[in-house]
């Protein structure tokens, strides 16, 4: 077992584009760097046939299960609060075309195997926002507690955003700290019309899905998951709002994740058990698409 107590600088100038290094930075999603029109979402056979059969890609709502989300929750507290930023809260919770959603983040492995105590599917779908699709991040403590990016990146106003509501393509929903029991963040899909394109079964999600599980097994068996229990137990949260370049090969995985809890954590144990959740992938029948893309060119199978 390597015992770590400090971190261990990441060796840049020896990271190939093949490296472990690389291969885990493609997963990154940074304070600097948040913007992502390529996501993914865990879900049932069930939802996926829901889908084939011509329902839609959002479908929950607020009163959906009975309990509302996290996020939807925060947005009611703004609002009822007054509290700095309610005015878009307002505009998300109570705009008809906003108030349905669907959670997602940017790498399968690393929402596998769910938040709470259960996952939430074996099926996958693919999410493709719009180019033109605004990006809201929402992270409660800060100040202010929204900023606004486009698909390239590019910082909008919130007074665009609150005159056109209906550019917002998906919410990055970021909550860290101490008063979190499970510090998380998701990306909140609310608006089927920024949807390019979503699909399901495709020979490039299953391609994905080999891909990240070959990552996750070549973590495994690495020496960053035979550190010491002090290094491994290290917090994923903080990772999510530092800034520069990541210092440690646990800080790179910690940069990909969506849940800051024991299972994610980077030891040989955690890391098989995401692998063969990854393996537990079910493509659910043929491909199917849908999304603006796929109507305006005649090709949805919905």
């Amino acid at each position: 077992m390597v015992e770590l107590a400090e971190p261990v600088a990441a060796h840049e100038e020896t990271a190939g584009p093949d490296s472990l290094e690389a291969r885990l930075d493609v997963h990154a999603v940074t304070t600097e760097s948040w913007v992502r029109r390529d996501l993914y979402t865990w879900t049932t056979p069930e939802q996926i046939e829901a889908l084939r059969a011509g329902g839609p890609l959002l479908v929950a709502t607020a009163a959906t299960a009975g309990r509302a989300t996290p996020f939807n929750r925060l947005l009611d507290e703004m609002v009822e609060q007054g509290r700095p930023g309610h005015e878009l809260a307002a505009v998300l919770r109570d705009t008809p075309s906003l108030e349905r959603r669907r959670y997602a983040w940017t790498s399968p492995f690393a929402t596998v195997l769910g938040k709470g105590p259960r996952r939430y599917g074996e099926a996958l779908i693919r999410v493709e926002l719009e180019p033109h699709a605004v990006i809201a991040r929402l992270r409660p403590d800060a100040e202010p507690p929204w900023s606004f990016r486009d698909g390239e990146g590019h910082e909008v106003p919130e007074a665009e955003i609150l005159a056109r509501p209906e550019r917002i393509g998906a919410v990055y929903h970021l909550r860290v700290g101490a008063e979190q029991s499970i510090p998380f963040r998701e990306y909140v899909l609310c608006n089927e019309a920024m949807v390019a394109h979503w699909s399901v079964g495709t020979p490039a999600i299953r391609e994905r899905v080999r891909e990240e599980r070959r990552l996750v097994l070549d973590l495994a068996a690495s020496p960053v998951a035979q550190a010491s229990p002090q290094v491994l137990g290290w917090r994923a949260w903080p990772e999510w709002i530092a800034t520069g370049p990541a210092p440690t090969p646990w800080s790179r995985w910690h940069r990909a994740l969506a849940f800051d809890n024991e299972r994610y954590r980077p030891g040989v144990e955690q890391l098989e058990a995401i692998a063969a959740a990854l393996s537990d992938y079910d493509p659910t029948g043929p491909a199917i698409e849908g999304g603006q893309a796929a109507a305006t060119s005649g090709h949805t199978s919905r």
